[in-house]
């Protein structure tokens, strides 16, 4: 608990902050040399509480979505959800796993008319407790610009 409450301002300020960094603040600020595990498990802990966790940020998925389009004219968003599969023999009623979701911005969908007919698909995986892949669709437009079209995490 003590750990938490002395490196919580700098993961506020900054949730990149290394590991190593807080071990030494830690040490200079409480005089307590704490164990790498423990500092990065505080670590986790102390960003679940400023950001919440993956469930959470993932149940807000939606509101998140529709705020965007909503600030956006002409954004197309996507999402698919499926039913959670069944979890020891029982069926989970009211809970839903995410699947995919796709974007477009308003203007990106304009621009594509004055693209060259070559569209380019690149991904990168995702890491960490969720695993997926991002996929973004390019295309080049008649000035030699790289025009992003499309979004897709799956």
């Amino acid at each position: 608990m003590l750990i938490n409450k002395s490196i919580h301002a700098l993961i506020e300020n900054d949730p990149s902050t290394s590991v190593s960094v807080l071990i030494s603040h830690i040490k200079s600020t409480e005089g307590y040399t704490t164990t790498y595990r423990k500092t990065w498990l505080t670590k986790k802990k102390a960003i679940e509480n400023i950001y919440n966790n993956w469930e959470r940020s993932f149940h807000d998925l939606s509101r998140f979505v529709a705020s965007y389009a909503t600030i956006f004219p002409g954004m197309v968003v996507e999402k698919e959800i499926l039913p959670m599969p069944p979890q020891g023999g029982q069926t989970v009623e009211g809970f839903v796993k995410f699947h995919s979701l796709f974007w477009s911005f308003g203007s990106c969908i304009d621009g594509f008319q004055y693209c060259k007919l070559v569209v380019l698909v690149d991904g990168t995986w995702l890491y960490s407790k969720y695993k997926g892949t991002l996929l973004m669709v390019v295309a080049q437009d008649g000035n030699n610009k790289i025009l992003p079209i499309a979004f897709v995490v799956i």
